[in-house]
């Protein structure tokens, strides 16, 4: 019971014990009061409940600090109890531990040995490890260096494809270009054949007129030679009883080219020993020289544009000069029946002429550079010409025009054509040697490590089976065509190379070959020893360079030089 309810009841019990007139004051009082003051118990009662309140507080808290040392001085206890426990559990234990620890030693012991051996397993393994990192590092540094050269080849390609776009733009603009230049054609070849007939009309006129002129000059010298034969028929007739008793003489004639070809073959051929001849025969450069298949004719060409015949049985004595040209003729050739001579120029052209007449035949046009070189094939009926225009073309002489055309990649300096005419050998600008098969316009063999400078001139050996090359890395070299194989090399220090078009030639027998100079001397291998046989010097006092030198069927050699002078060699 609360001793607010304790108070209650004692203040009851003292109102039942008063007096009335007390009774009624009191009740009047707590009547006031409880109008007055309502609540002041209740705030009584509170303040009493609230410091009982934090009594009871303080003593909790005190309780709980005893809690919990009783636990601590307990938990030391039980940690002392659990000690002692275990103490005793262990001295009865001993032998027990002492056959574990034993064990443990042997396992231990054991665990040693693994581990010795897995070290050394360890060892091993790195070190396997060490060359496969340093394989790995030398396979990410080729990696690298592969990655590198594919990003080239990349940037290559993309450089060659934007070549081949621009060149196929290119194209498409010189295919309309061509289209133009075909239509334009085909009118310039009406307009040529108007023109050509009005030309052969105006001709058979000309050559009317002229026959009519030529019958009467004819007609006047018959009549003022009339008097003039009088007076020689008398004296003739004095003479021919002379002439009948003179049996000494004799009549002689020239063997045709295939008698005098088939005795060369068993004749022996000497190497030329000292100077025949002198010519001065053009006004500058002379820059070709070649031999009839006979041997009786001697043809050269330069740079005063014009192609010189010479007859070799008259000690060199000019012929007849051949005209046409506009620039310097590099190189001159027969066809091999002695009645055409060729001249490649530097006009871009090739000429020909009939040997006999001295009559311009043909002028091959179609090239875009220089003509250095040019050949008949053996029929006589077409011409194979190499240009710096990187070109060859085959000309049909029947026709006047181009049959063929071989893009050959590099400038040409030199061509020739074998027996059979079916394979042409050229000489470049980019070092190269090329075979071609004519009649397909195929390179059938590419020598590309003969020569380390351009090629400038191409020859071959009597029998068609060995090529004679020579370079401007001053080098002649012998190719077996057979095996398309290096045979032989000819070289001297005094021997340089004059030109790009220095031509070089063999004996008619194959068994020498001669070059000229820089310094003018004529140099001559044997092609059997592939030694110098021997440096010829000119007797001019101050020689010009050679640039090219031929050798005849008639034994003769000639080279022609810088100052426009020819020589010939016995």
């Amino acid at each position: 019971m609360s001793s607010t309810s304790l108070q209650q009841m004692q203040a009851n019990l003292q109102h039942a014990l008063a007096p009335t007139w007390k009774r009624d004051i009191f009740e009047q009082t707590q009547k006031m009061n409880l109008n007055t003051h309502p609540f002041q118990h209740v705030f009584n009662d509170y303040n009493k409940i609230l410091s009982q309140n934090t009594s009871y507080a303080e003593k909790n808290d005190q309780l709980e600090q005893e809690v919990r040392r009783m636990n601590a001085e307990n938990a030391g206890h039980m940690k002392f109890i659990k000690l002692y426990q275990e103490q005793s559990s262990s001295l009865l234990a001993i032998p027990e531990m002492e056959k574990k620890i034993q064990s443990l030693q042997e396992e231990l012991t054991n665990s040693y040995k693994r581990n010795s051996e897995n070290a050394t397993m360890i060892l091993d393994m790195n070190k396997e490890v060490k060359v496969m990192s340093d394989d790995i590092k030398h396979k990410e540094i080729e990696l690298e260096d592969w990655k590198s050269r594919t990003n080239e080849a990349e940037a290559m390609i993309k450089k060659l494809e934007e070549q081949i776009s621009e060149k196929d733009m290119v194209m498409e603009v010189l295919q309309e270009e061509l289209k133009a230049l075909q239509i334009e054609l085909v009118k310039s070849e009406e307009k040529s054949k108007a023109l050509a007939a009005e030309n052969n009309t105006l001709i058979n006129r000309w050559l009317e007129y002229k026959d009519r002129e030529a019958q009467k000059m004819n007609e006047a010298m018959d009549n003022e030679n009339v008097s003039l034969l009088d007076s020689m028929k008398a004296a003739i007739q004095r003479k021919v009883s002379l002439l009948k008793d003179d049996s000494t003489v004799a009549l002689s004639s020239a063997p045709n080219i295939l008698d005098s070809m088939a005795a060369l073959n068993s004749v022996k051929v000497n190497p030329p020993s000292k100077v025949k001849r002198t010519v001065e025969a053009h006004k500058g450069d002379i820059c070709a020289a070649a031999y009839n298949f006979s041997g009786t004719i001697l043809a050269t060409g330069g740079a005063d544009h014009v192609l010189k015949l010479w007859d070799t049985r008259s000690q060199y004595s000019l012929r007849s000069p051949l005209q046409g040209g506009s620039q310097s003729i590099m190189d001159v050739k027969f066809s091999l029946n002695d009645e055409m001579v060729l001249a490649a120029s530097n006009d871009s052209t090739v000429r020909l002429w009939a040997v006999q007449t001295g009559r311009l035949r043909h002028t091959l046009t179609g090239h875009e550079g220089k003509v250095l070189s040019a050949s008949f094939t053996p029929d006589s009926q077409k011409v194979v010409s190499g240009s710096h225009d990187r070109t060859l073309k085959l000309w049909d002489l029947a026709k006047g025009y181009c049959m063929r055309t071989i893009f050959c990649f590099s400038s040409c300096n030199t061509l020739v054509l074998n027996a059979e005419g079916k394979m042409a050998i050229s000489g470049h600008f980019d070092h190269h040697v090329r075979i071609w098969d004519v009649r397909s316009a195929e390179c059938s063999h590419e020598l590309d490590s003969l020569h380390s400078d351009q090629v400038t001139s191409v020859c071959l050996s009597p029998d068609s089976t060995t090529l004679l090359t020579n370079g401007r890395d001053n080098l002649l070299k012998l190719v077996d065509l057979r095996t398309n194989q290096e045979i032989g090399c000819f070289k001297d220090e005094g021997y340089k190379s004059a030109a790009i078009w220095n031509k070089a030639s063999f004996s008619p027998d194959g068994q020498f070959v001669i070059a000229g100079g820089n310094d003018g001397k004529l140099f001559v291998w044997n092609t059997k020893t592939r030694k110098l046989q021997v440096a010829l010097k000119s007797n001019i006092s101050n020689p010009s360079p050679i640039f090219a030198a031929a050798w005849g069927h008639n034994m003769d050699s000639v080279t022609v030089d810088k100052g426009g002078m020819f020589t010939v060699w016995c």
